[in-house]
């Protein structure tokens, strides 16, 4: 190996050495250094115009690999930030999915709700519908058909009463009207007060507390309006 052969060889390996040491690629000062050095000491060896040729040449060779270097960090960088896009992306829509999750579960819930309410209803309603008939127009009389309520709400307040979870007088006004009706509806004829108060369910008032809180008589009440009640 000739003197410009080691001296090229030697700053070539103090390169390689570092690379190895950092695991990181050559930086630009770092070549030009060690370029530098090459020239410096083949200078002061009196290294031919031919050795200084191959120098340079290495120099290039280094250049480039730095630049390859470069573009495939570059590139890696970029594979990085898409990754990171998608993996955005990706924790976004299964965020997404939750809270469409967490809205179903809730809708469920509520229709849940909704269809244990309608039951409780038409288990009422039909329980007002089949409840064997009690209520008499008078002491003799034969118990007449029991007419259900109009509606399920009707029915609702009816069972809620039976049950004990509401009291009569808790009612809107007109809601209490509705029920002394259906009760009266029961009788194939208009009953005395006697035997309303007989038959009539224990949540509601006698006949006389009734037409007092209406502000009507006795014969009025089948047909009175909420219009006509007393304030």
């Amino acid at each position: 190996m000739n003197k410009q052969d080691a001296i090229s060889t030697k700053y070539w390996g103090q390169l390689m050495a570092v690379r190895s040491e950092t695991m990181e690629p050559f930086s630009i000062d770092a070549i030009l250094l060690a370029l530098r050095l090459a020239i410096a000491e083949a200078a002061d060896s009196a290294i031919p115009e031919s050795a200084l040729v191959a120098a340079q040449n290495e120099a290039a060779m280094l250049r480039q690999q730095l630049a390859d270097a470069r573009r495939e960090i570059d590139e890696l960088s970029a594979d990085l930030r898409g990754a990171r896009v998608d993996l955005g992306i990706t924790r976004y829509g299964a965020s997404e999915l939750t809270c469409e999750r967490d809205a179903l579960r809730k809708q469920l819930a509520q229709l849940d709700a909704d269809n244990a309410d309608l039951t409780r209803k038409l288990a009422t309603a039909n329980a007002v519908r089949t409840a064997p008939a009690t209520i008499h127009a008078n002491g003799n009389g034969a118990a007449p058909t029991q007419t259900a309520p109009a509606n399920l709400e009707l029915a609702d307040y009816w069972g809620s009463l039976d049950a004990g979870r509401r009291t009569f007088r808790s009612l809107d006004k007109h809601v209490r009207l509705d029920l002394v009706q259906t009760a009266l509806a029961t009788f194939a004829e208009p009953p005395t007060q006697a035997a309303f108060n007989f038959a009539k369910p224990e949540w509601m008032p006698t006949a006389t507390s009734i037409c007092q809180s209406f502000g009507c008589t006795w014969q009025d009440l089948p047909t009175l309006t909420p219009e006509k009640m007393q304030p």
